[in-house]
């Protein structure tokens, strides 16, 4: 987490000195600005949610759904990242890759939450601690 934190402040920092050379003269387009503030973000979010998932303490199926999950968070940002600078991808296929990344790694943690619930719950029965 200590490491996320750090690398989100640096690219604020380093947002902040773009965005202050492009205030007082060093002229690039303001679609420039935009997809280099939208990177900064991207790419700061993405360490920092990655962190939040991997610094959790997780087990059994959990650490497979953390796993995809961190996957399939770093894959959408390189994707994203490809498709603002490059317009690669068509807009529907790349909307159609980005709800499937949703529904996947969604799908992927909802299956590992209601598994570990369960297996908690029957823990409990089989102990005689619940009904």
């Amino acid at each position: 987490m200590k490491y996320a934190s750090i690398t989100a402040a640096l690219m604020l920092a380093a947002w902040i000195i773009i965005s202050l050379a492009g205030l007082w003269g060093f002229g690039f387009s303001w679609d420039i600005y935009v997809k280099l503030s939208i990177s900064f973000a991207l790419i700061a979010g993405s360490v920092f949610a990655i962190a939040m998932i991997r610094t959790e303490y997780v087990t059994g199926d959990m650490q497979w759904a953390a796993r995809t999950a961190v996957t399939i968070t770093a894959a959408w940002t390189l994707i994203t990242l490809g498709q603002l600078w490059t317009e690669g991808l068509d807009a529907g296929l790349y909307g159609r890759l980005t709800l499937t990344m949703l529904l996947v790694g969604g799908g992927c943690v909802a299956v590992s939450l209601l598994r570990r619930n369960y297996l908690a719950s029957k823990k409990l029965k089989d102990g005689g601690y619940i009904d």
